[in-house]
């Protein structure tokens, strides 16, 4: 029997992830961590505290944020546990590979003990630029990302904030409610920002492209579940015709005529739509996606690594 543990396992991710462990078709135990909560149990599973290496473990999924991952992944892989990290710790160190299992699966080695897992918004965007990535120079994409990307204190914030009431301890540097903060993460020396960056790093590394021109602004908006994203190709040789073909073949994509959070909240699918060229510049193609950022962003994304490594 393999044994997985989720390291913050009572966070938004990692109730999904646990969730998502306890669906799959293997022979596993799951174990649950966290390094401080007040919860007990999920789903009948004991919530223990990280307070030392477990000494019975094969995987270990995190998603306990970044410090918490650059205390313990480290640890766990020197005592042969393998590791795939949610949080942004390690993606853009270069013998860690960043993976997407339907993209570049075959970046992890027999060696390697830790794996990290992409941004939540990174994810959507590369899942479908791969199925033309050849007939591209680069991109720009504007997020919409909700605010549960900010952890359970995003939501808590958005519903107080929605009854009239002041949101103690949010995570936000103004009112999220009726509005859009075009802001998420620090401000860098160039003037984007934290998010902005690892859209443009992660990209690359995950399509094995680093001559892609990409550019990106980064929205908090009053969405509960679910990120967006309004993206425009630089295309070399392909239509929108052609793009269409290629994603209604597609694993997981959906196609339709008004992409939205909504109807992707709780699925594994990525919508996409409002696909066309630009006014003037046929040489730009613009998309629509929608994915939910818990899921596809984040959790299913990290589960489905686990599960090509176990078949």
């Amino acid at each position: 029997m393999i044994k997985v543990g989720v390291v913050g396992a009572t966070g938004l991710v990692g109730k999904v992830m646990m969730h998502l462990l306890e669906k799959l078709e293997k022979n596993i135990e799951i174990q649950a961590f966290a390094s401080r909560s007040d919860q007990r149990e999920i789903s009948g599973i004991p919530v223990k505290k990280l307070d030392s290496v477990p000494d019975n473990l094969d995987f270990a999924l995190f998603s306990a944020g970044s410090s918490v991952s650059k205390q313990w992944c480290p640890e766990f892989a020197q005592n042969d546990i393998i590791c795939i990290d949610n949080s942004s710790a390690f993606r853009q160190q270069p013998e860690i590979p960043l993976v997407v299992p339907e993209i570049n699966f075959q970046d992890i080695s027999n060696e390697h003990r830790i794996i990290s897992n992409p941004n939540c918004s990174t994810i959507p965007v590369v899942r479908v630029l791969n199925y033309f990535i050849e007939s591209i120079e680069g991109f720009n994409a504007v997020t919409f990302q909700s605010v549960s990307g900010a952890g359970r204190s995003g939501i808590q914030s958005l519903i107080r904030e929605r009854s009239g009431q002041k949101a103690e301890n949010s995570p936000f540097e103004i009112g999220v409610f009726n509005n859009v903060i075009p802001k998420i993460g620090d401000v860098l020396k160039d003037g984007a920002t934290a998010e902005e960056k690892k859209m443009v790093e992660e990209a690359r590394k995950i399509l094995h492209r680093e001559d892609l021109k990409i550019t990106s602004t980064c929205v908090r908006v009053p969405v509960e579940i679910g990120h967006s994203i309004a993206l425009t190709v630089d295309s070399r040789n392909i239509t929108p015709a052609q793009i269409r073909k290629k994603l209604e073949e597609a694993e997981d994509i959906v196609l339709c005529d008004i992409p939205n959070p909504l109807d992707i909240a709780g699925t594994d699918n990525i919508s996409v739509g409002r696909i066309r060229t630009e006014w003037g510049n046929p040489q730009k193609i613009s998309l629509f996606i929608c994915a939910d950022n818990l899921r596809i962003g984040a959790a299913t994304n990290a589960v489905r690594i686990l599960k090509k490594m176990l078949d």
